[in-house]
Formats: C-alpha cells, sequence, structure tokens
C-alpha cells in the first residue's frame, strides 16, 4: 500500500497547491479511499512534512538541479519534493524505496518524460547525502539562517526576530513546526471530562487532561477521531486547548442572545452552547454553504439545539434584532496555527497584515451595531501580530468611546492568568506551550 500512499500524498500536495487547505484535503481523501491507520499515518506525515520543510527542500533541490524550483514544473517539484524529504527527513524508508517509488511515480503520471531529470535529482542527493547533513548542521545564527533550518520565508521570521527577539523567534517557529496533538473538548452535556477519562482509560487510549482548559483532553496515540469511543454520540468535539479558551472569554448566560459571526465549522458555537446548559438562543453565521453544513452536523451530532444556522456574509448581510453577546472570531493571518496550514507560509502574504486589519474592523464595526447596550463584545484571532490585535483594539475604542475593556482575569479559567496581558487581554504566542497562538479580548457597551 506504500506505492499507493505515495500517489494519494502526490495528489493531495497538488490539490493544496491549487489553493486547498491542506487538513480538509487529507479529511477528504483519507475518508474517502477508507485508508488503514498505519497508511493514514504515512500519508499525512508525507504531506504535512513536505508543506512544512517545503523552503528546505527546494534550496536542496535547487543545489543539485540545472533549473531552479520556480522553473521546474509545479507537478514534477511537488515529486521532487516528496522524494527529498523521504531520503533525507523520514526514518525507516530505504533509499531504494524513496528514489525508485518517487521515479515510478513520475514515469508513470502526466510529465513521464521527466523520470530521468527526477531520478538523476535524487540519485545525487543521495550521493551526497553527508555533505548535506553538514551543510544543513552548519551554525547558522543570521536570520537568514534560521529561516533556512526552520524552513520559513526570511520576511516572516525578520518580522519575529523583529518582535520578540532571536531566541524567542526561534522557539516560534520550532513551535509551528511540529506536529499539533488530537486535543477534544468534552460536551459537558452529556459526560464530564473525569468520566469521560475514565472511558479512554477502559478502551487502552492514552490521553492526559489538558493543563488550561478544563474539558479538555489531549489524545496521546494516534487514532482516528471516528473510531474513538462515543464519537457519534456525541459525547466530545475536536477543538485545539487555545480555541476552547474563546468561550470562557464569552462566558455567555443562559437565556442570552448571542451571535458568532464567523462559526465555522462550529467548535467554538457548540461550546457556547454547552457553557448554557444549551439554554440560550445563538445565532451561528457563515457565508460558506459547505462550512454551514459542517455546523449544522456537528450541533446534531452533540445533541444541541439552541443553535440556528444561517448562511450569511456578516459584513454585507443584514439582521434584525439584537444581541447580548457577539463573537468575533475574525479571519485572520494565522500566525499562530501554522504548525496546523503549513502551507500558509509558502501561499498566503504574512507579512502585509494591512488586508487583514482592515477586515477585523470592519467586522468589529458592525458588529458593535447589532450589540445592545450593555452587551459583551469578544473579539479573538488565531494569531499574534500587533496589527491584528492591540492595534484593532486601539483604533475600534478610539471610535468607540462607549465600549471598554473588560480583563479577562474574571473569565477564563485561573491556570491562564500567565497569558494575560496588563490590558487584560489574553496572549498566546507558540513556544512556550503545547498550543496554537491565539489573542482574545473581551469589551463591554457601556
Amino acid at each position: 500500500m506504500k506505492s499507493n500512499s505515495r500517489r494519494m500524498a502526490l495528489e493531495m500536495l497538488g490539490e493544496v497547491r491549487r489553493g486547498q487547505r491542506s487538513s480538509a484535503v487529507l479529511d477528504y481523501f483519507l475518508e474517502r479511499e477508507h485508508v488503514s491507520l498505519q497508511d493514514r499515518s504515512f500519508i499525512t506525515e508525507l504531506v504535512y512534512g513536505v508543506l512544512r520543510w517545503q523552503g528546505k527542500l527546494d534550496q536542496t533541490i535547487e543545489r543539485y538541479s540545472s533549473k531552479k524550483a520556480h522553473q521546474i514544473s509545479p507537478w514534477v517539484l511537488d515529486a521532487l519534493r516528496l522524494g527529498v524529504y523521504q531520503l533525507l527527513f523520514l526514518k525507516g524508508i530505504t533509499v531504494y524505496a524513496a528514489i525508485y517509488e518517487t521515479v515510478h511515480l513520475v514515469k508513470s503520471g502526466p510529465e513521464y518524460y521527466a523520470r530521468g531529470f527526477v531520478n538523476g535529482i535524487l540519485r545525487t542527493i543521495d550521493r551526497q547525502r553527508e555533505l548535506i547533513r553538514r551543510w544543513y548542521d552548519r551554525p547558522k545564527d543570521s536570520v537568514e539562517g534560521l529561516a533556512f533550518d526552520e524552513s520559513y520565508p526570511d520576511a516572516l521570521v525578520h518580522r519575529w526576530v523583529d518582535l520578540f527577539g532571536f531566541e524567542s523567534a526561534q522557539k516560534i517557529c520550532r513551535a509551528e513546526n511540529e506536529m499539533p496533538p488530537l486535543t477534544l473538548r468534552v460536551n459537558t452535556l452529556k459526560i464530564n471530562r473525569q468520566e469521560f477519562m475514565r472511558v479512554l482509560s477502559e478502551k487502552r487510549i492514552p490521553a492526559s487532561p489538558t493543563l488550561y482548559s478544563p474539558v479538555g483532553i489531549r489524545l496521546l496515540k494516534n487514532i482516528r477521531v471516528r473510531e474513538l469511543p462515543y464519537y457519534e454520540e456525541g459525547y466530545f468535539q475536536i477543538q485545539d486547548e487555545a480555541s476552547q479558551l474563546v468561550g470562557y472569554a464569552v462566558s455567555p448566560q443562559p437565556g442570552a442572545a448571542v451571535l458568532d459571526v464567523c462559526a465555522a465549522p462550529g467548535g467554538k458555537t457548540t461550546h457556547l452552547a454547552e457553557l448554557t446548559q444549551d439554554r440560550s438562543e445563538i445565532l451561528a453565521l457563515d457565508y460558506n454553504p459547505s462550512r454551514v453544513e459542517k455546523i449544522k452536523k456537528n450541533c446534531e451530532r452533540l445533541g444541541i439545539q439552541s443553535v440556528r444556522v444561517e448562511t450569511q456574509d456578516f459584513l454585507k448581510g443584514f439582521l434584525s434584532k439584537k444581541f447580548d453577546t457577539i463573537l468575533v472570531d475574525a479571519p485572520c493571518s494565522g500566525w499562530g496555527i501554522l504548525r496546523r496550514r503549513p502551507e500558509a507560509k509558502w501561499t498566503r502574504n504574512l507579512i502585509d497584515l494591512s488586508t487583514f486589519s482592515h477586515q477585523q474592523r470592519s467586522f468589529l464595526k458592525k458588529a458593535q451595531g447589532c450589540l445592545k447596550p450593555g452587551g459583551v463584545l469578544v473579539y479573538s484571532v488565531c494569531t499574534f501580530s500587533k496589527e491584528e490585535t492591540e492595534e484593532v483594539i486601539s483604533a475600534f475604542l478610539e471610535e468607540n468611546p462607549h465600549f471598554r475593556v473588560d480583563s479577562l482575569q474574571g473569565c477564563l479559567p485561573k491556570a491562564c492568568e500567565p497569558f494575560l496581558t496588563s490590558e487584560g487581554f489574553l496572549k498566546i504566542v507558540p513556544g512556550d506551550h503545547a498550543m496554537d497562538g491565539f489573542w482574545m479580548a473581551r469589551l463591554l457597551s457601556k
């Protein structure tokens, strides 16, 4: 099956290159093909590994190629990256398998005439393996050296070094290159965390409670989500620990009218419902019909009744009623979730943040008009750039003096205090904690 696994990985890399999210592509292919757990792990390693280390792979290929990476056909370049990743980054893969299988993929593919080109580069890289290792291991204390070592665009690493210093930027780079753990949020409408930990223990599934979210569980082994006990019964939702903290930042009250303006795929929405014992009125919006369906399916599986879902572009739509509480989990650069979307390092402009900042301010401006007097407005983003966090909130407060910051200290679990800023915001930067990067602010209307 390894040969078919490599072929699937190459197909997936093509889909990601054409603009699809890596996580969505993996879910679609692996569920459609009913892949075994072992092959699933191998394919996931190949796809995420190539995307994560793409910059370093391309520089290695260019060293032994007569062409620059951008001059090589995208499909052939994907195949080369796949082969080089197996040769230099993966343990337990024989040289024969890495080279032969890659050349075979090219030979049987649409650009079969490139098989000699691919074969030559891979064999040369294999012969120069020790020289490459010394090149990789050579100390590099410059920003460009850090960018090469950890495989990031130079400009992004420059930004992080300017913001946090070299050592902290190095921690961020390394943390964002790790495979994220599979983290669950227990559905407290059906079971508590202690009881579900006992269920996992009985099934011999190693797990540990999360440190900061009181309803989170981190799995300590690779397992298919749908094979976990009580998945269909809705005993849990997949959600990173940092993302789980958004619900506590909102702290909705039973009976409140709640609006979630960027709700898909529904992790935060369903958590809000659970926090109100499913006794609130939650309106969840998203502009993408297929993502709206995901919210509906999650609500149905979890047994949640208090959420109404609508397909609507919040910035262009109209809402006739006002709400007690509004969550704006805004589109952002995604600096904090690059370990989940490594392709974003290469496919999105993560340096020019003005577009994101402008859109975020538009969301807050529209949201404040939908809020009742005395209401709560929570802003969250999975990033930590100043342009998308402090500066967005500062501009909003300047334009809306009838709002004030409400410190998150009174809402979040006590364990989260190390993440609180002096202004009362929550800021999680990857590197010191095994969570996604996140930033949150809670605002009160006077």
